[in-house]
Formats: structure tokens, sequence, C-alpha cells
């Protein structure tokens, strides 16, 4: 049976809420003013569900690496992950959560047959969120990892809080649409090394992403990788809520480019929300 999680900020003005299932984070409140939509009885449609291995749907289900069928955006949402543990700092607190293939069912180890452990670590701090997944490949073969993972930000966004959505300048086109009516996802390029911007009614935010490859006996041998990512943003008519998601690669990317985590190598990809309230 899933669990449920809170941490608090240092000023215990921010909380988040945690359940073990996915590692997913359930809600977001600053002074009490919702950041995050929340839904208590439908878990996938509220919070940041971590999407892992990948991000997205796959062509057809079929993830070519193994010849098997992996449905969208992964298994990392829907299975138990185990408290790993929680710091108190005086500028941040910190929860981390870790999964390891062992845990996996078996369904899913066949599905993806590549011994990993993963953990998610959620920085909270008086005036941000860090979200910072890290892969690992601890093995000895020569078996690499491949991934392509990504968060799925549901922010609390009302019908009339749509209507003033703001973009930040780099995607300003994109300030015309009406969210109210629209369905498809649209992929925003992020290539650029600036934090992307949005505000939603009275919350301006500020997200930045960064990816590194990095060994795990030396941290010293590090490598940022290119800035190829997308930005997803996708709504529902008559939904309280619009994903303004990070991912770390296009759709499908795992069959055709993955990355791949080397032996005794680690792959981080770190999400920061910095929200200001007028």
């Amino acid at each position: 049976m899933a669990k449920n999680y809170t941490l608090l900020s240092p000023d215990k003005k921010s909380i988040i809420e945690i359940s073990n299932l996915g590692a997913q984070i359930l809600s977001y409140k600053i002074n009490g003013n919702p950041v995050l939509h929340e839904d208590p009885i439908n878990q996938r449609r509220c919070g940041i569900p971590i999407l892992f291995p990948f991000a997205g749907a796959l062509k057809d289900n079929v993830f070519t690496l193994s010849h098997t069928k992996l449905t969208q955006h992964g298994f990392g949402r829907d299975v138990n992950w185990d408290v790993y543990q929680v710091i108190e700092k005086e500028e941040y607190n910190v929860i981390t959560f870790a999964l390891s293939y062992s845990d996996l069912p078996e369904i899913w180890q066949n599905n993806y047959p590549f011994p990993f452990i993963v953990m998610v670590h959620y920085y909270l701090s008086d005036t941000s969120l860090v979200l910072d997944l890290v892969v690992m490949n601890p093995l000895q073969e020569e078996l690499q990892v491949p991934v392509r993972p990504g968060f799925h930000p549901y922010f609390h966004a009302t019908i009339e809080d749509k209507k003033s959505i703001k973009l930040s300048h780099s995607q300003a086109q994109y300030n015309k649409i009406n969210w109210e009516k629209a369905t498809k996802s649209i992929f925003l390029d992020s290539k650029h090394k600036e934090p992307f911007k949005f505000t939603i009614n009275d919350k301006q935010f500020k997200t930045s992403i960064v990816e590194r490859i990095f060994r795990l006996s030396d941290d010293s041998d590090e490598i940022e990788l290119d800035m190829n990512n997308k930005i997803v943003i996708w709504a529902e008519p008559e939904s309280d809520f619009i994903c303004i998601e990070p991912i770390s690669g296009p759709f499908n990317s795992i069959n055709y480019n993955p990355i791949l985590i080397q032996k005794g190598q680690g792959y981080q990809f770190r999400y920061k929300i910095e929200v200001t309230i007028k």
C-alpha cells in the first residue's frame, strides 16, 4: 500500500507531499497557495509524476533495444520506491527516494532488461523546489543502461487562469493559444541555456534543466550534455491544470537516440522550479 510523506521548507512556509508510489509529488503549496494541481482520486493527473526510464510514447509501444513492449512514460510512476534519506539543512530540506532493477515486477525486468539504480532527490528551500533524478549503472560487465527520462508537472491553473498564461519571450509565439480548447501536446525548443519563464495568474515561474554524465568513482570526470531537450506543454479543456513538462529528449528518442549510461557511470537530470507570488 502506498504511503505519503511531507517535507517542509526551512521557513515552514512551503510544503510538498510525496507518495512512495512512483516517488511522486502530490502537492506543492507556498503559504497555503497551491502551486501544483491536486487530485485525490487520480494520482496520474496531479503533482509531478516521474517519467522513467523514458518520457512520452514509443512507436507502437515497442522498445527496440530489447524488442519488448513498454507503454507510455515507462514504469517509474507505477511502482513503489523506498525512502532512502531525509536531511534538514539551513538552506533547504531534502527527501530522497530510491528504486532498483531488482525492485521491479518480473514483467518489467523482462521488458526493460537493464539493471540500474535510480534515485530522486527533492530539495525544498524557502523559494524553490529542485527535482534531481540520478540514474546509476553499477554493473561490472559492458552493459549500457538506456534512458530518456522526464518530469510531468501539473501546474495549478483554473480555466480563467489559462486565459492569461504568458510564456517567456523566446516562446512568445505560443501565447495566442486558446488553452480552453487545445488538446494536443506542443513541443517547445529549449536549446538555449537561459531559464524558461512563464506566468500563471499571480505566480511567476522560472525553471531550468541541467543534464550531465559523471563517473560514480570520481565526480571530477563529468560531461555536461548538450541542451537538446524539449519542453512539452499540454492541457485538457475544463481542467484546472496546465502541464509544462521538461523531458530529456523527444518522444521515442530512447529508441533512436538513447542516453547510454556506461558501467560505473551516473546520469543526472535536474529540474529547478523557482516561484514568485505577486
